[in-house]
């Protein structure tokens, strides 16, 4: 199967991708800042851990962009979090989407997988 380019795409689902698009920037955002504040850390600490600056951070969490796949790799270490509790809540708004327009969206890599949520630590106690 040959790859194809965005041109090449069916137009609805052209259409569609600056709406994904912004939602993923918008989740991601609210999921970094969440983390970083139940860590209790502020926007300086975490973004000298990264290698970031206070103000790429902010834009980040704010949702205006997002951040490069080196930086994400970076937060998920420094945030002890998979990459999976980033993308958390990630759910795409059916009404704009080219599924309700009737056009099949193609998937990459099959079907789609379950994917298993992040295990949760059992409090022990000693006897």
């Amino acid at each position: 199967m040959a790859a194809h380019s965005k041109r090449e795409l069916p137009q609805p689902l052209e259409d569609a991708m600056p709406v994904v698009e912004k939602q993923v920037v918008v989740v991601v955002g609210r999921n970094l800042k969440r983390l970083r504040l139940g860590r209790a850390m502020s926007r300086a600490s975490l973004a000298k851990q990264v290698r970031g600056c206070e103000e790429k951070l902010a834009s980040f969490e704010k949702g205006e962009t997002m951040p490069d796949h080196t930086t994400l790799l970076r937060l998920a270490d420094v945030l002890n979090v998979t990459l999976e509790r980033i993308f958390d809540g990630l759910t795409l708004d059916v009404e704009k989407s080219p599924r309700a327009a009737g056009t099949s969206v193609p998937r990459a890599g099959g079907p789609s997988r379950a994917v298993a949520p992040d295990p949760v630590e059992e409090e022990t106690t000693v006897s």
